[in-house]
C-alpha cells in the first residue's frame, strides 16, 4: 500500500526493464547515435543501466521526487538518441515518438504523488 497503483505500474516497468537489460548481457548490442556498439563496451553499458533502472524502481517505490526527475532525464535523453538513431526509418521514428509522448504524458500525470509527498 505504499505506492499508488499508477507508480506502481512505473516501478513494474522499470524492474522488467532492468531484468531484460540483464537478460540482453548474453549477446550485448546497444543502437547509439545511428551505430551499433557491441562486445564489452556495450555491456557495460547494458549493466550500468540495469543497475539504474532497478535503483530507480526501488526510489520510486518509495515516492522520492529525485528518482521521478531521473526518469524524466533518461526519457528526454533516451527521446533525442532515438530520433538521431532512428532516422533511416520514417515510420519506426513516428511510431517511437508516438509512444515516448505517451509516456511522457504519464510521467507528467505522476508528477502528483510526489508533489504531494513533498507537502506533507
Amino acid at each position: 500500500d505504499r505506492a499508488p497503483a499508477p507508480v506502481l505500474a512505473l516501478v513494474i516497468v522499470m524492474g522488467v526493464a532492468a531484468a531484460w537489460m540483464l537478460v540482453s548481457l548474453s549477446d550485448p548490442v546497444v543502437p547509439l547515435f545511428g551505430r551499433i556498439f557491441t562486445g564489452a563496451s556495450a555491456a557495460l553499458t547494458l549493466l550500468a543501466l540495469a543497475i539504474l533502472c532497478a535503483v530507480l524502481a526501488v526510489q520510486l517505490y518509495r515516492l522520492k521526487e529525485s528518482a521521478w526527475w531521473t526518469v524524466v532525464l533518461l526519457q528526454l535523453i533516451g527521446c533525442a538518441l532515438a530520433a538521431t538513431s532512428l532516422t533511416r526509418d520514417p515510420r519506426v521514428l513516428a511510431l517511437t515518438l508516438v509512444t515516448w509522448v505517451g509516456y511522457f504524458a504519464f510521467l507528467i500525470y505522476l508528477r502528483r504523488y510526489f508533489a504531494q509527498r513533498l507537502v506533507s
